[in-house]
Protein backbone atom coordinates (compact mmCIF):
# COMPACT_ATOMS: atom_id res chain seq x y z
CA UNK A 1 0.00 0.00 0.00
CA UNK A 2 1.35 3.52 -0.26
CA UNK A 3 0.70 5.89 2.51
CA UNK A 4 0.38 9.59 2.13
CA UNK A 5 0.62 12.19 4.88
CA UNK A 6 -1.56 11.94 7.88
CA UNK A 7 -1.68 8.06 7.44
CA UNK A 8 -4.17 8.13 3.65
CA UNK A 9 -3.98 5.41 1.25
CA UNK A 10 -3.93 5.96 -2.23
CA UNK A 11 -4.06 2.11 -3.73
CA UNK A 12 -6.94 -0.39 -2.19
CA UNK A 13 -6.89 -3.85 -2.39
CA UNK A 14 -10.59 -5.58 -2.18
CA UNK A 15 -12.33 -8.49 -2.53
CA UNK A 16 -15.57 -8.17 -4.82
CA UNK A 17 -18.14 -8.34 -2.34
CA UNK A 18 -16.21 -5.74 -0.57
CA UNK A 19 -16.09 -3.12 -3.94
CA UNK A 20 -16.99 0.25 -3.09
CA UNK A 21 -19.14 2.95 -4.37
CA UNK A 22 -16.59 5.33 -5.03
CA UNK A 23 -14.17 2.43 -6.39
CA UNK A 24 -13.62 4.78 -9.80
CA UNK A 25 -12.33 7.73 -7.43
CA UNK A 26 -9.45 5.28 -6.17
CA UNK A 27 -8.60 3.94 -9.72
CA UNK A 28 -7.70 7.44 -10.43
CA UNK A 29 -5.21 7.28 -7.67
CA UNK A 30 -7.24 9.70 -5.15
CA UNK A 31 -6.22 9.84 -1.18
CA UNK A 32 -8.92 7.93 0.71
CA UNK A 33 -9.10 7.48 4.34
CA UNK A 34 -10.58 5.56 6.88
CA UNK A 35 -14.05 5.79 5.18
CA UNK A 36 -13.04 3.16 3.58
CA UNK A 37 -13.22 0.71 6.45
CA UNK A 38 -16.48 2.34 7.55
CA UNK A 39 -17.53 0.50 4.67
CA UNK A 40 -16.08 -2.52 4.64
CA UNK A 41 -17.26 -2.99 8.19
CA UNK A 42 -20.81 -2.38 7.15
CA UNK A 43 -20.30 -5.15 4.62
CA UNK A 44 -18.98 -7.68 7.26
CA UNK A 45 -21.09 -6.94 9.94
CA UNK A 46 -24.22 -7.49 7.33
CA UNK A 47 -22.62 -10.90 6.19
CA UNK A 48 -21.94 -11.73 10.05
CA UNK A 49 -25.53 -11.16 10.77
CA UNK A 50 -27.28 -12.68 7.30
CA UNK A 51 -24.37 -15.00 6.45
CA UNK A 52 -24.37 -13.62 2.71
CA UNK A 53 -23.40 -10.64 1.15
CA UNK A 54 -25.55 -7.28 1.12
CA UNK A 55 -24.65 -6.98 -2.55
CA UNK A 56 -24.88 -10.61 -4.05
CA UNK A 57 -27.34 -11.79 -6.48
CA UNK A 58 -28.40 -15.02 -7.71
CA UNK A 59 -28.19 -15.53 -11.70
CA UNK A 60 -28.86 -18.90 -12.95
CA UNK A 61 -28.10 -20.91 -9.83
CA UNK A 62 -25.44 -18.78 -9.08
CA UNK A 63 -24.35 -16.61 -6.68
CA UNK A 64 -23.10 -13.43 -7.94
CA UNK A 65 -21.63 -9.85 -6.75
CA UNK A 66 -23.94 -6.88 -8.45
CA UNK A 67 -21.61 -4.53 -9.58
CA UNK A 68 -24.94 -2.07 -10.41
CA UNK A 69 -26.29 -2.71 -6.49
CA UNK A 70 -22.76 -1.82 -5.14
CA UNK A 71 -22.51 1.12 -7.32
CA UNK A 72 -26.24 2.04 -6.18
CA UNK A 73 -25.80 0.90 -2.68
CA UNK A 74 -28.68 -1.51 -3.76
CA UNK A 75 -29.36 -3.84 -0.17
CA UNK A 76 -32.03 -5.28 1.72
CA UNK A 77 -32.51 -6.41 5.31
CA UNK A 78 -34.34 -9.82 4.78
CA UNK A 79 -37.42 -9.81 6.65
CA UNK A 80 -37.88 -13.29 7.16
CA UNK A 81 -34.97 -13.44 9.99
CA UNK A 82 -36.39 -11.30 12.31
CA UNK A 83 -33.96 -11.41 15.09
CA UNK A 84 -31.69 -8.72 14.01
CA UNK A 85 -32.66 -5.46 15.94
CA UNK A 86 -33.60 -2.56 14.57
CA UNK A 87 -29.97 -1.09 15.96
CA UNK A 88 -28.11 -3.76 13.87
CA UNK A 89 -30.12 -2.57 10.78
CA UNK A 90 -29.43 1.18 11.44
CA UNK A 91 -26.22 0.79 12.27
CA UNK A 92 -25.46 -1.27 8.83
CA UNK A 93 -27.36 1.37 6.93
CA UNK A 94 -25.44 4.08 8.21
CA UNK A 95 -22.34 2.28 7.11
CA UNK A 96 -23.24 1.14 3.77
CA UNK A 97 -23.63 4.91 2.52
CA UNK A 98 -22.30 5.98 -1.21
CA UNK A 99 -21.08 9.06 -0.14
CA UNK A 100 -17.96 8.23 2.29
CA UNK A 101 -18.40 11.97 4.34
CA UNK A 102 -21.97 11.00 5.23
CA UNK A 103 -20.74 7.80 6.75
CA UNK A 104 -20.46 6.60 10.71
CA UNK A 105 -17.17 8.10 11.59
CA UNK A 106 -14.62 5.87 14.18
CA UNK A 107 -16.21 7.92 17.06
CA UNK A 108 -19.69 7.61 16.17
CA UNK A 109 -19.40 3.50 16.04
CA UNK A 110 -18.26 3.40 19.74
CA UNK A 111 -21.28 5.19 20.60
CA UNK A 112 -23.97 3.34 18.46
CA UNK A 113 -26.52 2.06 20.13
CA UNK A 114 -25.47 -1.19 18.24
CA UNK A 115 -22.05 -1.12 19.95
CA UNK A 116 -23.02 0.27 23.21
CA UNK A 117 -26.35 -2.45 23.75
CA UNK A 118 -23.68 -5.95 22.44
CA UNK A 119 -20.59 -4.75 23.92
CA UNK A 120 -19.47 -7.48 26.45
CA UNK A 121 -16.76 -7.70 29.08
CA UNK A 122 -14.14 -10.38 27.91
CA UNK A 123 -13.57 -13.06 30.31
CA UNK A 124 -10.26 -13.84 31.31
CA UNK A 125 -8.36 -16.55 30.11
CA UNK A 126 -5.99 -18.81 32.12
CA UNK A 127 -2.85 -17.00 31.29
CA UNK A 128 -4.13 -13.85 32.30
CA UNK A 129 -5.37 -15.35 35.66
CA UNK A 130 -2.20 -17.23 36.50
CA UNK A 131 -0.09 -13.65 35.55
CA UNK A 132 -2.38 -11.88 38.01
CA UNK A 133 -1.94 -14.60 40.96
Amino acid sequence: MEYAQKGNLYQYLHNPQNKLPENQEMVNKQIYDNQIDMWCLGVLTYELLYKKSPFQVYQDGKREFSDQNIKNVQFNFDDKINLISQNAKDFISQLLVKNPENRLTTQDIITHKFIINNMGYPTPNKSTMLIEN
